[in-house]
């Protein structure tokens, strides 16, 4: 977490037990929360 605070990396949070969500993530939609350091 610190290294993607001090890069401005955002941080996609999502369920691992939803089928395809990973792949769904990858091509823009899926559900989702992005962490950012606003």
């Amino acid at each position: 977490i610190a290294l993607a605070r001090e890069n401005n990396i955002p941080i996609i949070v999502y369920s691992i037990h939803e089928k395809g969500g990973f792949g769904d993530i990858l091509r823009g939609g899926g559900r989702c929360t992005v962490v950012t350091d606003d």
